[in-house]
């Protein structure tokens, strides 16, 4: 697969055929003043910096990592390396929203470089973008508005601070909106989970723990078709759980059963049933749910 590398903002500006950027590690571009015509639409990118995209409840542009189709204001994010694809939602050169670019080098020397990466919604996928109301839209396009004049300003000693302190806030804005946005997706939340239970379920029941061993979290994400990020997100809230504790509270309570109800199981035979190559890691992960390993809980049980 051929991908279009953009390592630069500056790059990128001349690819949506745009004036020079004021700055070469953070620009705010007017998606009013792309020229779409000009643009190959769906084909790939690797960009080499973030991306944070706000299309309102009418219009707009993404740097998608899938295609969708939107019907409110959403904003969406990438980060550096991933592949992604443009795509507009609208009637092209009738845009109404902002594109934030920025490269981690900006980041460099303030507080907020080591921060960045703990801002999980850059892995989720442009369908797991925030729905966000009018207030809130106009709330983080205050912000980046902030951020656009002072670029637009003369650089001095403090102008570097002024933005990564702004790009801060707005980064804890979009956070809240997502938590937010869990807290308020109950029922198709819960449609998950049970999702998950039957996979997990029907794994066990047709032996592919044995066969395949543990299913990893990549795979049950792409079987409920969200990013693992979003998923482990979601199960916290719903369960309390991430997803790899949620996957290893099956097998400890699966494995209680069997050695419960399965005398005949040796200790390794049991481990190799749950998908553990090693014995000795499965009473390790037992020990650590349970206090005891699984000689003493047999032991205790009978």
């Amino acid at each position: 697969m051929n991908y279009t590398n953009i390592t630069t903002v500056s790059e990128l500006f001349d690819i949506l055929s745009l004036e020079k950027p004021h700055n070469r590690n953070i620009a705010v571009i007017d998606t009013n003043n792309i020229d779409f015509s000009k643009l190959f639409f769906q084909e790939e990118y690797v960009l080499n910096f973030y991306t944070i995209t706000l299309k309102d409840c009418h219009n707009g542009i993404f740097f998608n990592k899938r295609n969708f189709n939107f019907d409110n204001g959403v904003i969406g994010f990438t980060k550096p390396n991933q592949v992604v694809n443009l795509s507009c939602t609208s009637q092209l050169n009738s845009l109404n929203g902002w594109i934030l670019v920025f490269d981690k080098n900006l980041l460099e020397t303030t507080p907020l470089f080591d921060k960045v990466d703990n801002y999980k919604f850059f892995d989720y996928q442009i369908n797991e973008a925030i729905s966000i109301s009018e207030a809130e839209q106009k709330t983080i396009t205050d912000c980046v508005n902030f951020i656009k004049n002072e670029i637009q300003s003369n650089f001095d000693n403090h102008s570097s601070a002024v933005i990564t302190s702004i790009l801060e806030v707005l980064l804890n804005l979009c956070k809240r909106f997502f938590e937010r946005q869990f807290n308020i997706s109950t029922t198709r939340d819960n449609h998950i989970v049970t999702k998950i239970d039957n996979f997990l379920k029907f794994y066990y029941e047709n032996e592919l723990f044995e066969e395949k061993g543990i299913p990893q979290v990549e795979h049950i994400a792409k079987y409920v078709k969200l990013s693992p990020n979003y998923l482990c997100n979601l199960l916290k809230k719903e369960t309390g759980k991430n997803t790899k504790d949620y996957i290893n509270y099956f097998v400890v309570e699966k494995s209680k059963h069997l050695l419960r109800n399965q005398q005949a199981y040796s200790i390794s035979e049991l481990a190799h049933k749950l998908g553990f190559n090693y014995p000795h890691y499965f009473s390790r992960l037992f020990k650590a749910k349970t206090g005891k390993t699984p000689q003493e809980y047999r032991k205790q049980e009978f």
